[in-house]
């Protein structure tokens, strides 16, 4: 075909015109002076052999999606609202570790890490990243130098972690370091000898048992007695000079558990020999025998390595160590965990985010999680059980109960905001269950129940037919104070509050009453019979009460409780329910942090001291 169309249109070969332009090249090259760059480059014979092509295994990091929120977690404890440096651990091991032979070696250490969390994404970037890892670096082998020795080898591993957690977003950016000092260079010739061509067969077999009473990551083993000893018993911090002075490095090997999958050693290897840069000088110039441990002993590689003789400034040296991501590039990672996390997980984290950053702001004492521990018990599901109940929602409570005897009304969802129009419908759904249904659906990890009784209240006689059913509520409403720790009495009657005060104090529960008036309202918090020992601190301008010396919504009454729903009119009652409504987040915030600084004393909350304001 290519011929027939040549011949067509009279146009010689493309591989006739490349042979000619080839030739052209030749003798434009023949030209050329002996001593220019093009004839030298032609002419140069390079020695050694052509680095192989496949490319080198990395060090590569990884994190468990499970450990996010133990970030989380960790930064909500100890970040704050500013950046901090924190201990943590890791472990390196191998991607094909599992296997069932005796003689594979451990293939998970442990090893030392820092993170360095930020609380800004423009802090993040705007770090000196090389000199943040000079600073971690230094301070580490400055604190690890000044002991006496080791406490374990593990010790020598150092990794770092500079990371910014969006907790809103659930974006994590991290970066891992392993820094090792730039500027020293160890030579080693590019051949290496396996363990087994090196080491006799019994000395081989010698050296296998005694690898297995030992689990540290870097250890000495001496050829000359088939002894292994620890990093701890051979290498001193206080008297440098000392170590291996005396030794026969011929028959010393400096071993380390390497991970490596081809004959190159690992980063590993390179902490270690800086480790021994600093901490024995005798070594400096000479060349050391360096086992690199693989999963199979009989395989292990031994290297000839020079340490160099070079004198640093620990202080000013440079130090590297980041890792490469993905694309071999020296840029940080970014993990996205809203995408694999769950719905219910992630509206936990963002509900604890915001009340740690309250926290951080406002409370630095609190303690959230005797908050979300507490089981909270709501007598009355009304304005008032509404609006604290979300306030308690706010507050990270997790354990709600609600007790009312009452329906939703079609005049109830304007106020109560646990009710819509639907559960009005068809004479009205019950308060409790429906209230208990809602806190759920705004918080699905919550536990809340709802309990349709109708309280026993002083003056309002009992027929004949409600003795049964009136003992049956006595009891459920006892075994319900028992197992809750604080009550909220918030039901629109006075009498009604009377059974629920009497039983909470004699089960030594924690009651905050809300009460309103026509202008006014109350919040206080009952007090106990049980004494405790708190010491009181003087506050200037407060006047301060043990919680035994409070008393209760009924301590200043001079008559018995009666029936006073009978005497309210209609007008009246429309009246205070508006004006419930209308003070409703007022109640909410008083009852909220009244229960929390209370709850937050906890063993003793009933007799925890209470604070009041001196009016002059």
């Amino acid at each position: 075909m290519n011929h027939e169309l040549q011949e067509l249109l009279g146009e010689p070969s493309i591989a006739h015109i490349t042979k000619i332009n080839r030739m052209r090249w030749a003798g434009h090259f023949v030209k050329m002076s002996d001593d220019g760059p093009v004839k030298m480059a032609l002419e140069t014979n390079p020695s050694g052999t052509r680095r192989s092509g496949a490319k080198q295994a990395r060090w590569k990091t990884t994190y468990a999606p499970t450990q996010t929120a133990e970030l989380a977690n960790c930064s909500h404890r100890l970040s704050g609202m500013g950046t901090t440096l924190t201990y943590i651990k890791g472990h390196t091991t191998a991607w094909d570790c599992l296997v069932s032979d005796t003689t594979i070696v451990n293939t998970n250490l442990c090893c030392n890490g820092i993170l360095l969390n930020k609380n800004t994404i423009e802090e993040f970037k705007i770090t000196d990243k090389n000199e943040l890892l000079k600073q971690v670096s230094v301070a580490h082998y400055r604190d690890l130098l000044f002991k006496e020795k080791l406490h374990c080898s593990s010790q020598v591993l150092l990794f770092t972690v500079f990371s910014f957690a969006d907790f809103k977003t659930n974006k994590y950016y991290y970066w891992f370091a392993f820094p090792v000092l730039r500027d020293l260079t160890y030579t080693y010739s590019g051949a290496y000898r396996l363990l087994e061509t090196v080491l006799s067969e019994q000395c081989l077999s010698n050296f296998k048992s005694e690898l297995n009473q030992i689990n540290d990551p870097f250890f000495i083993y001496d050829a000359g007695s088939y002894s292994i000893s620890k990093l701890i018993d051979s290498i001193s911090h206080s008297n440098k000079s000392n170590n291996f002075c005396n030794a026969s490095l011929e028959n010393i090997y400096f071993c380390c558990r390497d991970f490596s999958t081809d004959e190159k050693p690992s980063w590993i290897l390179r902490q270690f020999l800086g480790y021994l840069f600093m901490t024995c000088p005798i070594l400096a110039g000479k060349r050391i025998n360096c086992l690199c441990l693989r999963k199979d002993v009989k395989f292990s590689i031994v290297y000839q390595v020079q340490i160099p003789h070079d004198e640093l400034d620990l202080d000013e040296a440079p130090w590297i160590g980041w890792e490469a991501n993905d694309n071999g590039k020296l840029l940080p990672r970014m993990a996205d965990m809203a995408k694999i996390m769950d719905p219910l997980t992630l509206a936990k984290e963002s509900i604890s985010l915001n009340l740690t950053l309250m926290k951080w702001r406002l409370l630095p004492d609190l303690d959230l999680e005797i908050i979300r521990k507490t089981k909270f018990l709501l007598m009355g599901a009304g304005t008032l059980g509404c609006g604290v109940a979300r306030s308690l929602l706010a507050w990270g409570a997790q354990h709600i109960s609600f007790v009312d005897y009452g329906h939703v009304s079609l005049s109830n969802p304007v106020r109560q905001n646990l009710f819509l129009y639907e559960d009005a419908l068809g004479g009205g759904k019950p308060k409790a269950s429906t209230a208990a249904e809602r806190v759920k659906q705004i918080h699905p990890s919550m536990v809340s129940t709802g309990y349709c009784m109708q309280i026993p209240m002083p003056g309002h006689p009992i027929g004949e037919s409600q003795i049964n059913e009136t003992i049956e509520t006595l009891e459920s409403l006892k075994e319900l104070i028992q197992i809750h720790d604080v009550l909220f009495l918030l039901t629109d009657s006075r009498e009604s509050r009377w059974l629920p005060t009497m039983l909470a104090a004699f089960y030594r529960k924690m009651v905050i009453t809300a009460a309103l008036g026509f202008d006014s309202y109350l919040v206080m918090r009952h007090g106990s019979k049980m004494t405790a020992t708190i010491p009181l601190v003087t506050i200037k301008g407060y006047k301060q009460l043990p919680g035994f010396r409070l008393g209760c919504y009924f301590c200043t009454d001079i008559v018995a409780p009666g029936n006073v729903i009978c005497k309210r009119s209609y007008s009246g009652s429309t009246v205070y329910r508006y004006k419930a409504c209308s003070i409703k987040y007022r109640f909410k915030s008083s009852c909220g942090i009244g229960c929390i600084s209370s709850a937050t004393r906890k063993p003793r909350c009933c007799t925890s001291i209470l604070s009041i304001a001196k009016f002059r």
